[in-house]
């Protein structure tokens, strides 16, 4: 017998609906709960480097965990650091995931940052869309831009070597047709230009800058070196000097007294040396110093720095080592200046600093640790300042100087002031453990990124001599990231109105739980053993519990449920008692309430299921082996997937659950080896997939299920692999990029059939790349989708189904850089998606499908940062995704639609009465239908809904006209009363009906 409960129809307001309680929230998206906040990891700007003062602002170059590398600014008056401007996108390489320093990212970072006289920073900047260019920026994100595309493209200039010049710098420049050319720039694309070029191939570098002249080394065909000079014009251009055939490139270039120092590197046989030498402009000649010096045993570190009328340097001897030697620019002249460290034990003097009519610098006594010295020209001014060990680095501001030095009473790193004598010379505080980088800015301020004795995070301080003050004033970005991975898939599960989701807590990944807008989270779990790390994951909920696979060893692996709380949360008895090794365990979906799962035994991989109300595991195909490379497929109560086997090669499989529902659907090639399908996917009511039957290469083949049904759809790409992805279905047309013969991707269209599969459109050549990300979505009866073409770079498209309604949306980052839309998501009657803008960085977007209605939904992290939102995913009415975000580390962060955003509901009067449910009571596995009182009003979604307001299941309904079909199909919905929400194209709430379903 049918229990029938409430048989009535009538329209309900938001707020009459238990569970659907108004809220106001400041922002639509927050943070869910902060779950790592530990503070042992390594800082967020995992890497700083290349610091420049302008005035009371510090650059830097640097990179939060997880992001791309920029330029950021220190900002004394306000205290405050923030990027710059953003110069990347996304696809900058960004740093590893416990993030520490990337090789690669370092070698993309912005460098050479060059302060100029006009107040404007200059540096070389790397982008996707425009390769590495001259940058330059007054400390805003308006005021950071490419000075110019010296070689317009993609391809980079690649400007080295910065050096302030006149009003702005001269650099060098690669330029693949004109050769090496010295370039200069006034921080406009009219005032960037070419002064001379230098010659083709080879290199220059070592740009060094003496008033109006500068000199450089040519590096040229034939492996010879050249020294030139150069006074900013054309014809002032000139080389100076071929260098010895083999002396190779000077290793120190520097300007003292007016006259250029230099350093030559040479090699014969299996010994090198290094030999000083200046060219003394007067004569236009270059001078070796002190031919005394042996030839092949002396090595000059240089340093050179004027004191007086002299220059002091460094230099090695096979009898002294490396001490500090003096020279007044001639060779008769040039001496040593005291053997700091006595005997074949070495000085090693370094980190010269010119303080009034001393020199400072740091050198090694018989203890061989650094000590802090100063000279004033003569041996017996030459002495160390303290008995403490010091750091490498000396600043100067003003008359003081400034050294950090430890020792057995204060063991920690302290800050030193010095006037350059040792009366002069005390100690001012700050007991650090370690000191990253440190500057001296105008108004008599340091300030230090440096890891404090009481905490292991690295933090911003300023000290202030004068006063003596020195407090700690910027958190310094604590890394308490990777909380949440930003792959959440599977990851989310619901119980009601709780969440329940795993996150890492600095020990291992625990399974939490956290109630629909509240606050915070419980932990479910408390593992601390390192094989747990990443494992707690394939979040699936069945019969009231949640199901999920842990690592209990290297070899061992568990399935685990819960209930939401912590007395209810633990294995599963029956798979313990089963005496099965579940290694690589993967749990993969729910059919018809039983737990599909795969484990990988030795080579091979098995089919199993755990059915939650016996509590019974059930091996269900003793047959199918590795079916662990390509994942399941849902098309409507059925399970496939692609699994290879020696007897039938590789083949498309599907499974309902039982052993003997379980079965090769068609062979795809024969053969000794898996490997020749690449994926599978679900579009409409069919499966698409990439395989290789042997003859065609990887083209797209169709199925719906059956072994004729399934074939090769086309083989759009004769010559090789088409590659297609991105299968998305518009109505009843299939939409997917291919690789064509040329090697571009295009958008193609298909119903599914041989014949009705045909080109729609050629993709622009610049957008080659685009379709390795797939990036699709059905909304509105329109396809969306990522494209690109050389006047706006990578942005959002459209199509309505013909090639005359293919092309650009919105160009959301304007001219020819590129936004990259990736992540599209349909949810509350909207399309969500991830794009980059240098004002904002990549943040969360979303449209309704109207160029006006395009925007961003929340600039997570103000300015030009990004928060990188990823692994979306809807649960329980609510869009979660994980963002990383400064103050709180990779965090999972939840968008409350409309209706959880409002402080007033729509009365029941002014919603539409006239939409109608047929049948109404339904049995779960009928067709709902709703019939529209006005063809004027367009229901773009509908929502299922339990009295407690949980969302069971949505429909997009907008490419359907009325009566429009609600499949209710595989729902998992006992009998009772539920609600049906219907929204418009703006969000808008349509209608509340309620409906009645029977078992």
């Amino acid at each position: 017998m049918q229990k029938i409960h409430f048989v009535s129809l009538f329209v309900l307001s938001i707020a009459g609906v238990s569970g659907f309680h108004p809220e106001v929230w400041a922002q639509p998206c927050s943070l869910v709960v902060d779950i790592r906040t530990d503070q042992g990891l390594q800082n967020a700007i995992v890497y700083q480097d290349e610091f420049t003062v302008i005035g009371n602002k510090v650059f830097f170059s640097g990179a939060e965990c997880q992001q791309s590398p920029e330029v950021y600014v220190l900002d004394a008056q306000t205290m405050e650091i923030r990027m710059a401007g953003n110069i990347q996108d996304e696809t900058a390489p960004g740093l590893s995931w416990y993030c520490s320093v990337d090789p690669v990212w370092y070698f993309s970072r912005p460098q050479y940052l060059t302060a100029a006289k006009n107040g404007l920073l200059f540096f070389a900047g790397p982008n996707d869309e425009a390769g590495t260019e001259l940058w330059a920026t007054d400390g805003t994100p308006a005021g950071t831009r490419m000075v110019r595309d010296i070689i317009p493209g993609k391809e980079s200039s690649f400007p080295k070597y910065l050096v302030p010049f006149r009003d702005g710098v001269l650099f060098s420049v690669e330029d693949p047709d004109l050769g090496i050319g010295l370039w200069y720039s006034d921080g406009t694309e009219a005032g960037t230009a070419l002064i001379k070029t230098i010659g083709a191939g080879g290199s220059m570098f070592g740009l060094v800058a003496n008033g109006d002249r500068i000199y450089f080394v040519q590096y040229g065909p034939g492996q010879q070196y050249w020294l030139w000079r150069s006074d900013g014009t054309a014809a002032g251009t000139l080389a100076l000097q071929s260098l010895p055939a083999l002396l190779t490139a000077p290793n120190v270039m520097k300007i003292a007294n007016g006259q250029l120092y230099y350093v030559l590197y040479k090699t014969q046989g299996n010994t090198s040396s290094r030999e000083v030498w200046t060219y003394v402009d007067s004569i236009e000649t270059a001078v070796r110093l002190h031919t005394d010096i042996s030839y092949f045993s002396t090595e000059i570190t240089g340093e050179f720095t004027e004191l007086g009328s002299k220059v002091l340097f460094a230099a090695y001897t096979a009898d002294l080592g490396s001490e500090l030697w003096q020279t007044d620019g001639t060779p008769t002249g040039t001496t040593l200046l005291k053997d700091l460290n006595p005997g074949m034990s070495e000085g090693d003097p370094q980190g010269f600093v010119r303080l009034g009519n001393r020199m400072l610098f740091q050198a090694r006594d018989q203890d061989q640790r650094l000590k802090a010295w100063t000279t004033d020209g003569t041996a017996a001014g030459t002495q160390p300042l303290s008995v403490f060990e010091a750091d490498s680095r000396i600043i100067r501001q003003g008359k003081k100087a400034y050294f950090l030095a430890r020792g057995p009473d204060y063991p920690l790193w302290n800050l030193w002031e010095t006037d350059g004598t040792a009366a002069g010379t005390a100690r001012l505080g700050g007991k650090f453990k370690s000191v990253r980088n440190w500057v001296a800015i105008e108004q008599d301020w340091i300030f230090l990124f440096a890891q404090g004795n009481d905490a292991d995070t690295y933090r911003w301080w300023r000290a202030h001599p004068a006063s003596g003050l020195m407090e700690a004033f910027k958190p310094g970005y604590a890394d308490n990231g990777s909380g949440v991975t930003p792959s959440l898939h599977r990851r989310l599960a619901t119980l009601d109105d709780r969440l329940i989701f795993a996150a890492h807590d600095g020990r291992a990944v625990q399974l939490f739980r956290s109630q629909k807008d509240q606050p915070g989270a419980t932990a479910l779990t408390d593992f601390d053993h390192p094989y747990y790390y990443s494992e707690a994951k394939s979040l699936t909920a069945a019969d009231g519990r949640v199901y999920f696979h842990v690592q209990v060893d290297q070899q061992q692996y568990e399935i685990w449920s819960t209930d939401g709380t912590e007395a209810y949360t633990g294995p599963v008895t029956a798979f313990q008692n089963s005496g099965l090794d579940p290694r690589w365990v993967t749990l993969e979906d729910t059919l018809q309430q039983n737990i599909l799962f795969k484990y990988r035994e030795g080579s091979n991989t098995h089919l199993y299921r755990f059915r939650p109300v016996a509590d019974q595991i059930e091996y269900i195909s003793p047959i199918v082996l590795s079916i662990y490379y390509t994942p399941f497929a849902r098309l409507q109560d059925r399970m496939y997937f692609t699994s290879y086997h020696p007897d039938t090669g590789d083949g498309l499989w599907t499974t309902d659950g039982t052993s003997t529902g379980t079965y090769l659907v068609k062979n795809i090639q024969q053969g000794t080896s898996p490997g020749t399908i690449s994926g599978i996917d679900t579009a409409g009511n069919l499966l698409f997939i990439r395989a290789n039957d042997g003859l065609h290469g990887f083209e797209p083949w169709r199925s719906d299920g059956s072994e004729a049904g399934t074939y090769l759809l086309a083989d759009i790409n004769p010559n090789g692999n088409s590659n297609s992805g991105g299968f998305t279905a518009v109505g009843d047309r299939i939409y997917f990029i291919a690789t064509d013969s040329t090697g571009n991707k295009n958008l193609w269209t298909t119903d599914g059939t041989p014949s009705g599969t045909s080109l729609l459109q050629n993709l622009p050549t610049t957008s080659a790349g685009a379709g390795s990300s797939y990036a699709f979505a059905s909304f509105l009866d329109r396809l969306f989708f990522a494209s690109g073409d050389n006047l706006h770079g990578w942005e959002l498209w459209v199509s309505d189904g013909t090639s005359g309604g293919t092309g650009l949306f919105l160009d959301i980052y304007p001219g020819r850089f590129s936004s990259r839309p990736d992540n599209f998501i349909l949810f509350d009657s909207l399309l969500f998606f991830t794009a980059f803008t240098p004002e904002y960085g990549r943040e969360l977007w979303q449209t309704d499908g109207t160029v006006a209605g395009t925007k961003i939904v929340q600039d997570i992290i103000p300015g030009p940062g990004s928060s990188t939102p990823g692994g979306f995913q809807i649960q329980d009415g609510r869009l979660y995704f994980s963002v990383f975000a400064p103050d709180s580390g990779r965090e999972l962060w939840v968008f409350r639609p409309k209706y959880a955003q409002t402080s007033t509901s729509q009365p029941p009067d002014q919603l539409n009465t006239g939409f109608r449910l047929l049948p109404n009571p339904v049995t779960a596995g009928q067709h709902l239908q709703i019939e529209s009182p006005d063809t004027n009003l367009y229901p773009v979604r509908a929502r299922l809904i339990d009295l407690t307001g949980r969302e069971l299941r949505q429909w997009l309904l907008s490419g359907q006209q009325a009566p429009y079909n609600l499949d209710l199909n595989g729902t998992a919905t006992p009998y009772g009363l539920y609600i049906i929400q219907l929204t418009g194209q703006n969000g808008n709430p349509l209608a509340m009906l309620k409906c009645v379903i029977i078992d």
